[in-house]
């Protein structure tokens, strides 16, 4: 065990890096054995270990769009995770053709709950228990009933106060007129004149090159065109890149998400708390999704 943990020690100060935006030190262990992956984030004294996790969910680039990934959950790859240790995945899974770099991988993030340990000595001693016991590593400790109560409390506030800006916005996006009323990117913002020009030159000239110039614009804080398009027409196509859709079964789909967006909201803020927000010059979005 004291070998395992030296080898370890060792890897992790080698494998050092810095985020100076997020002023952490950054660690990272790939144990040669098993491919298992771990990492180490450092700030204020604090040391947080994570275990990088398969999820099931592959990727590969889109043909003839470099750079476009396409995503999609493997249900034989869902079941190896269920079905075999950590020790054992990679090797596994390899055996069954997946790559491990096409996979999509998770670790932690702090939290209420997060367990932080005061030393690179104490995380590697917890990866040498992992690998040792096979089983994958939570950082996350069972909170106390009051914790519970109370962490309720406060996400049942922050719901109340991002559906609250969502309202503001949505009703301040109403003053557009003619087909953008109502119309918004994620930040409240209203839409801008060359995203505006850009949708209504393929209202008027629609094509497929022109459909994926403009079917990733957002129309308000959580739908894109292509978005409402599906939304509004079951006949959509919801992947790929064949299809676009006529200049009236877009303009349907704009007015219909618009009013989707708006009758979501009273939905969500009728089961929320109400809170005033504080607002000078508009508001601004909060840290976090409702």
């Amino acid at each position: 065990m004291e070998l395992k943990k030296r080898q370890i020690m060792d890897a992790l100060s080698y494998s050092e890096q810095h985020d100076p935006e997020e002023n952490e030190l950054n660690y990272e262990y790939v144990d040669p054995e098993t491919g298992r992956q771990f990492a180490v984030r450092v700030s204020d004294g604090r040391h947080l270990l994570e275990e990088m996790r398969p999820t099931g969910r592959c990727f590969k680039e889109i043909a003839g769009c470099p750079g476009e990934l396409h995503y999609w959950t493997d249900d034989d790859l869902k079941a190896l995770i269920e079905s075999v240790g950590p020790n054992e995945f990679a090797a596994e899974a390899r055996k069954k053709g997946f790559d491990p770099a096409a996979q999509v991988f998770v670790g932690a993030g702090h939290s209420v709950n997060t367990i932080y340990f005061d030393s690179l000595d104490e995380c590697a001693t917890q990866v040498v228990s992992s690998l040792a016991e096979n089983k994958y590593f939570s950082p996350y400790r069972e909170l106390g009933d009051d914790e519970k109560a109370s962490l309720a409390q406060a996400e049942q506030i922050k719901s109340a106060q991002y559906w609250q800006w969502r309202q503001v916005v949505a009703t301040a996006a109403l003053r557009d007129s003619g087909l953008f009323k109502g119309c918004h990117d994620m930040s409240g913002n209203p839409l801008r004149d060359d995203t505006k020009a850009c949708i209504l030159s393929y209202l008027n000239s629609p094509g497929q090159e022109r459909w994926h110039d403009i079917r990733g614009f957002l129309i308000t804080a959580s739908a894109t065109l292509w978005q409402a398009w599906t939304e509004s027409d079951p006949s959509a196509p919801r992947s790929g890149n064949d299809g676009f859709p006529s200049p009236a079964a877009l303009r349907d789909a704009i007015v219909l998400a618009i009013q989707a967006n708006q009758d979501e909201i009273e939905r969500r803020l009728s089961g929320c708390v109400r809170l005033e927000l504080e607002a000078v010059g508009g508001p601004e979005a909060p840290s976090f999704t409702g």
